[in-house]
């Protein structure tokens, strides 16, 4: 229940200033501030609340001066007041800010504070260094036991909760003699760190989130030491910085800078590579020296020694500032215009984050309403880090001195004192006088020393009413008596962040979502609105508005809706036997890949058959004549690179996010093409399935990315138009239509339309148009130039010219309305195209472009945009290419009806075809479409042809389900079993191209810190542009082997974060435990919004819900509980907890779309799930009817080699052949080859093998060659010796030696050594101690001459 309102994210600030600049800007009047002077110097803001603490002591100020220290808070607070209403207890709600003073009842407890740090449900105050706490004491809140009474049980029950109303000394430190320099709370647990560098821990450890054991505790009670690992240092080093998240913890800590994690793991937020609970602190990998982290909900951040921001964790609402919304499980960095932005703060809110540079200049991301400063119909998802300029007024200095973020608001504290807020203000926590959400920069007032002033808290009691319960998350800022330039420092030394949990605020019925823009800039909020302006046609405007309020709200659920909903779900679809089901699936798929690892064995004895036979046949093939090589041909420079290029072909094809990344950085139009060739060749075989699958994976990651950065809907999937450059188009609409018009789909999706041979096509039904001579056309000018009409029009007035064009308009307009929407609606999409308009439309609506109706259509335009534009258009671009031969319509004359001789001129038909593409290119652009000053009935079939196919494209995504990702692991298991080798070719320019691109891009690219790629692309040259022209002219194709069968060498499989790829570890940024070898390959259930999930069993019992808001339905729900008998304790218990849930909901002015729309996401997510499962259940069966084919064509295939193998040895032509080859006439050459090494003597033959006619090859290990002695040494120690072996073959009285190693699956060769018929006579003679280094001019093995003439004479008798 905490986790669903819960305020996390703080950090303490290091114990040096990162700049100095705010001292040098104090004056000296500000420096010689009066000691009663207010001036806020510390600031904090969680879910429900905000603080201040005024005139903290400086360095040269004595530390009795810290009992002028004041503590303001406003928002939610603990005390209880009756309500006005029904004299019920209620949390107070505080709108403006109040002096915090205690007392035990008798007299003043001196009471200041140097340091305030803002949990859930909780504050920590540092005075003196002692911390004392305040607020609700259960779960180890406050670090110590309940207080004794001497009440009965119920009083003492009903204490539980007040006792932390008193701000309290916290007895361990004292006692124990420990003065604390820093603390910083998390949601509901506390971190410190003492003088002695030694950090405690207490409150709730839930999640680990204290780090204080590796047996997990669910509280901590009395503060106890984080458990510190020796591996990681001195546990007494210097400890810079420390934050607490929601349910983690980071550190950074020793001279080094490192930075450690702990607690919970999920969405990545420790950094670690992984979504692991951690019990104990784990060291995250970084790039550089850390100076600085910040935890949020959950998210977290660091900067490091050079001032940039490294996030990682949950991504949603872009809050990780990455450009895209998708969790990072380790660091990443924060580019954008904090490229060259030197850093010195981080606050990381709920859904938002803020950075704050050396110049004091402000940078926020993520959700843009806890931001503020948002415009009218701008973007509420800032996904990149934007600069936020605050224009105030009455502020002394416009510098900001300290940042906080909380779960929906800002604070910031200025150099001058003056704090500002904006954001959501429920509960009043902005501290402006009200609860209204403030979207403006606006000044936050503190009261005046004077204890008569309103605000002032004169006495603060232990036996206050009312209860501390559900209080959490609040802000807190201090003041003190010290000069201004202390206090400036302080500002900056110490930042205390508090973001609230995974729930979005309650906004105010009826009101719109307001969006951040580019740059923002605000004034300071006085109360005071200016004047709006009016629009002329303001009655219209606001009448479409309430319609579409009106339509928006028909549209939502109602609890009785969803009540329905839940009582249908089948049994399997619940999540207890989908978890049984995810077990034993994920059963399934272990067992099978451990049959993976036994498929070497099982083809040993093939393979080796294989390689006897390469060895064997190029050796007879130089008996036979295969032509001359030309004079002066050499190999050309790239041949020494090639095997490098072909692992790069395969890693760029296996893991499609190194060229997903590589499609967003190139921006010359040569990279680009370069770009599209590369992936046209690596993706050019999309027949088979697994090529297929991965393209669909990369065509979606490429998507997503450009959604994300896409400014406008406009801008999301913008095709290239005839005067667009090649940086305007979308890299995936190109690859989309790329993947429409593929020859896969030529059958299902191209001939439909351009097929003339059938009647109803759309290339049919212009031909019959132009045949009828109508002359189609959106211009005057174009019909005055229309083939046939420049004589024509010659002979005619003005008006007959009018006259004849007003027709052909006319005309041209009842074809679209008619026959061309008939024509291109008829058309079933193809799957392919169908699951990635699922994909698409359900990113553009993450994305959130826009605001109410105009959000919900955005999503459907994009899908418009990709049939017409991805689709349409270009068919009717290049009618030649899809409506002839190049589509395999052979048996029409279409495209001699495209140009006509003696010019090739267009003909009427190519005409219209053209004007048809004009018309579907404007029709597309909202902007420069057509106007209403064009002709009314071209503007009316406009309308029409739009909305006619929207309604199209919303019928092909009806029923589809995208299960790409499933695809995904079942080809990479499927693969394995398939025999078959898989190639993809690359011509040498274009592969010099590649590697440049890569060397070039290469930092935005990298995945893991031994990034493949940049391993490859490091032995590879960098080539100059004379050699590229070369390699062009010369137009060499390379064909390259991709090794589908990866698991044989590289024996690790996971599923990468971004991609959704199937790849070896190396290849992702995921980290396994150890031991472990392959990753999650079964998705558990994801439901990202279960925090109501205690709803769905109180729904499915209560009778029928007929509430409609959240009041009448807690109303309904008390009723309920009421009636409730003894005997329904589980119910009851679930009644109880869903009412407190439905209080705080309310306390945050939120609607019934706050509740229905979770759980109906948790609904929706399960039904998904089922159909995964089922997806991956159908998978598992293809893939054991695999293996059953597998064994199958083993045996055949060995088969098969023997009769291969008997054919390379004497090149004897079967029956079937000559037979054929005399039918044909055609000759056979290979006699003569046969009868030539028939007549070869071999050196040391037996008389039984002479008579034979093969050439003796055996083929033996490097391990086993050294066991019998047979080598002595060889200088390839890099190398495994098992995956070496050595190939004898005896010919021409010779032998022939070949070194090999296997590398990916297949056997490459190091070196060949030749010894002729004299030299092994030489040896025979040898000694048996004797020795032999081959070969003589660069030795590389050492043969033992009597033990490798003995091996040499058994396979010569054939032994």
């Amino acid at each position: 229940a905490k986790d669903a309102l819960c305020g996390a994210p703080r950090g303490a600030w290091p114990d040096q200033p990162p700049h100095d600049t705010l001292r040098r800007a104090m004056s000296k009047k500000d420096q010689r501030a009066d000691v009663n002077e207010l001036r806020p110097s510390r600031i904090a803001c969680s879910l429900y609340a905000s603080a201040s603490v005024s005139n903290v002591t400086a360095e040269n100020t004595k530390a009795e001066d810290e009992e002028h220290c004041r503590v303001y808070i406003w928002g939610r607070t603990p005390w209880r007041e009756k309500s006005s209403k029904d004299g019920r207890q209620q949390d107070l709600q505080v709108n403006v800010p109040r002096h915090l003073k205690a007392s035990d009842g008798t007299h003043d407890i001196p009471f200041g504070a140097s340091e305030v740090s803002c949990g859930l449900n909780h504050m920590i105050f540092l005075f003196r260094g002692q911390p004392w706490g305040f607020g609700v004491g259960t779960q180890g809140r406050l670090g110590m036991e309940k207080p004794k009474t001497d009440g009965d049980e119920d009083e003492d029950d009903a204490f539980e909760e007040k006792w932390g109303m008193l701000p309290t000394k916290i007895p361990f430190f004292e006692n124990n003699r420990i003065t604390i320099k820093k603390v910083c709370c998390g949601s509901d647990h506390t971190l410190c760190i003492a003088e002695d560098q030694i950090v405690y821990a207490f409150g709730m450890n839930t999640d680990g989130q204290c780090g204080v054991g590796d047996a997990p505790e669910p509280k901590v009670v009395q503060p106890k030491k984080i458990q510190w690992h020796r591996r990681f240092g001195d546990e007494r080093c210097p400890k810079r910085h420390i934050a607490a998240g929601g349910r983690h913890s980071l550190l950074i800590a020793g001279v080094e800078g490192r930075c450690y994690a702990w607690g919970c793991g999920a969405q990545g937020r420790l950094g670690l590579g992984d979504e692991a609970h951690r019990f104990t602190m784990d060291h995250v990998a970084t790039e550089s020296e850390c100076k600085f982290v910040a935890a949020g909900e959950a998210h977290s951040g660091a900067i490091d020694k050079h001032g940039r921001v490294w996030m990682w964790g949950t991504g949603s609402y872009g809050r990780l500032g990455l450009g895209e919304s998708i969790n990072a499980l380790v660091p990443h960095l924060v580019e954008g215009v904090l490229q060259d932005v030197t850093c010195a703060q981080l606050a990381l809110g709920g859904f938002h984050s803020l950075a704050l540079s050396t110049t004091q200049k402000l940078f926020a991301w993520g959700r843009g309403d806890a931001m503020g400063l948002l415009k009218e119909g701008d973007n509420t998802l800032v996904i990149q880090p934007r600069h936020v300029d605050i224009v105030t007024e009455g502020v002394t200095d416009g510098h900001v001195a300290q940042i906080a973020a909380g779960m929906y608001h800002t604070l910031l504290l200025m150099t001058g004192g003056e704090i500002i807020a904006f954001g959501m203000g429920a509960n009043g926590k902005l501290g402006i006088g009200g609860v209204k959400n403030c979207a403006r920069p606006t000044l936050v007032r503190l009261a005046g020393t004077n204890p008569t002033m309103p605000g002032w808290v004169e006495k603060w009691t232990a036996g206050a009413e009312g209860a501390a319960k559900g209080g959490g998350g609040r802000s807190a800022a201090l003041a003190g008596a010290a000069d201004a330039a202390g206090a400036a420092e302080a500002a900056i030394t110490a930042s205390q962040q508090d973001a609230g949990g995974e729930r979005e605020a309650g906004r105010e019925k009826g009101k719109a979502q307001q969006q951040a823009p580019q740059e923002i800039t605000g004034e300071v909020d006085q109360g005071k609105r200016g004047a709006t302006k009016q629009d002329v046609n303001g009655n219209m405007l606001d009448q479409q508005k309430a319609d579409d309020e009106q339509r928006e709200e028909q549209k939502k659920l109602s609890f009785k809706d969803l009540q329905d909903l839940l009582r249908a779900e089948p049994e399997d679809a619940k999540e207890p036997a989908l978890t049984e089901k995810h077990s034993e699936l994920q059963k399934q798929l272990k067992q099978v890949l451990a049959d993976i690892q036994e498929i070497p064995k099982k083809e040993e004895k093939l393979v080796l058959m294989q390689n006897n036979f390469d060895a064997t046949f190029s050796k007879n093939l130089r008996v036979i004549k295969t032509g001359e090589r030309r004079k002066g041909d050499k190999a050309p420079e790239i041949a020494r690179f090639l095997d490098r290029y072909e692992d790069l072909a395969w890693i760029l094809q296996q893991q499609v996010a190194y060229l997903v990344s590589l499609g967003m950085c190139v921006e010359e139009s040569s990279e680009q093409q370069t770009f599209y060739k590369v992936v046209e060749s690596l993706f050019s075989d999309l027949h088979d399935k697994r090529t297929l699958h991965l393209f669909e994976s990369l065509l979606r990651y490429l998507s997503s990315k450009e959604i994300e950065k896409a400014k406008r809907v406009e801008d999301v999937f913008h095709a290239v138009n005839q005067s667009d450059t090649m940086k305007d188009q979308s890299c995936a609409m190109r690859l989309f239509t790329w993947l429409a018009l593929h020859d896969i789909h030529l059958v299902d999706l191209v001939h439909p339309l351009t097929d003339t041979n059938v009647e109803h096509t759309l290339f049919s039904a212009v031909d019959k148009a132009a045949y009828n001579m109508d002359v189609w056309s959106l211009t005057e000018a174009q019909f005055r130039r229309a083939p046939g009409n420049q004589e024509k029009v010659q002979e005619l007035d003005a008006k007959e010219i009018m006259n004849e064009y007003t027709e052909s308009v006319k005309k041209f307009t009842e074809f679209l309305k008619h026959d061309f929407l008939r024509l291109v609606t008829q058309i079933d999409l193809p799957d392919t195209l169908r699951k990635f308009f699922v994909f698409a439309m359900g990113s553009v609506e993450r994305r959130r472009f826009g605001t109410g109706v105009q959000k919900d259509t955005n999503s459907v335009e994009s899908l418009l945009q990709l049939y017409v534009m991805g689709v349409l258009v270009p068919i009717l671009r290049s009618p030649d290419k899809y409506g002839g031969k190049a589509a395999f319509l052979f048996d029409t004359d279409f495209e001699k009806k495209l140009y006509q001789p003696p010019d090739n001129g267009l003909t009427l038909v190519a005409h219209n075809l053209k004007m048809l593409e004009e018309f579907l290119t404007v029709t597309m652009k909202k902007k420069d479409g057509f106007k209403p000053s064009d002709d009314r009935s071209l503007v009316e079939a406009s309308n029409i042809v739009r909305k006619r196919l929207l309604k199209y494209v919303c019928d092909q995504v009806k029923r589809v389900y995208d299960n790409t990702s499933t695809f995904l692991v079942i080809d990479a298991c499927l693969s394995h079993f398939d025999m078959r080798r898989h190639t993809v070719m690359l011509t040498s320019a274009v592969c010099m191209e590649l590697s440049n691109a890569l060397k070039k891009y290469g930092s935005k690219l990298s995945i893991n810190d031994q990034d493949p790629v940049a391993r490859l692309c490091g032995h590879l040259p960098t080539w100059k542009d004379a050699q590229i022209r070369e390699a062009q002219e010369a137009d060499r194709l390379h064909v390259f082997q991709i090794n589908t069968r990866y698991l044989f060498t590289e024996k690790t499989m996971v599923i990468c974060n971004s991609s959704k790829c199937v790849v070896p570890l190396r290849m992702s940024s995921v980290t396994l435990a150890a031991g472990e070898k392959f990753g999650n390959l079964v998705e558990p259930l994801h439901m990202d919004e279960d925090r109501f999930l205690v709803f769905e069993g109180v729904f499915r019992k209560v009778k029928n819900l007929e509430s409609k808001r959240l009041r009448d339905l807690k109303v309904e729900l008390e009723k309920e509980l009421g009636a409730m008998q003894v005997q329904d304790y589980g119910v009851s218990h679930h009644l109880s907890i869903c009412l407190e849930k439905l209080g705080e909901l309310l306390a945050l002015q939120a609607d019934s779309g706050e509740l229905i729309e979770p759980m109906k996401a948790c609904l929706d997510a399960r039904s998904r799930y089922k159909l995964y499962l089922g997806d991956l259940a159908a998978g598992l069966k293809e893939i054991m009817h695999a293996q059953k084919k597998h064994m199958s064509e083993l045996e055949r295939s060995l088969k098969d080699m023997e009769r291969i193998n008997e054919f390379s040895l004497n090149l004897k032509i079967p029956t079937a052949l000559y037979a054929a080859a005399e039918e044909t006439g055609k000759p056979l050459r290979l006699a003569t080859a046969a009868a030539t090494i028939r007549n070869r003597g071999e050196f040391g033959r037996s008389e039984a093998v002479k008579k034979l006619s093969y050439a003796p090859i055996v083929t033996y290990s490097m391990a086993h060659l050294k066991k019998s002695k047979v080598v002595v040494f060889h200088e390839y120690k890099n190398l495994r010796e098992a995956d070496m072996r050595l190939t004898f073959h005896l010919a021409n009285g010779g032998v022939e030696i070949t070194m090999l190693t296997k590398r990916q699956g297949t056997d490459r060769i190091l070196t060949q050594i030749t010894l002729p018929e004299e030299r092994l006579r030489d040896l025979r003679k040898a000694d048996e101690g004797a020795t032999e280094r081959l070969p003589a001019d660069a030795p590389v093995i050492e043969f033992n001459s009597f033990h490798l003439v003995k091996l040499l004479g058994d396979a010569a008798a054939g032994r």
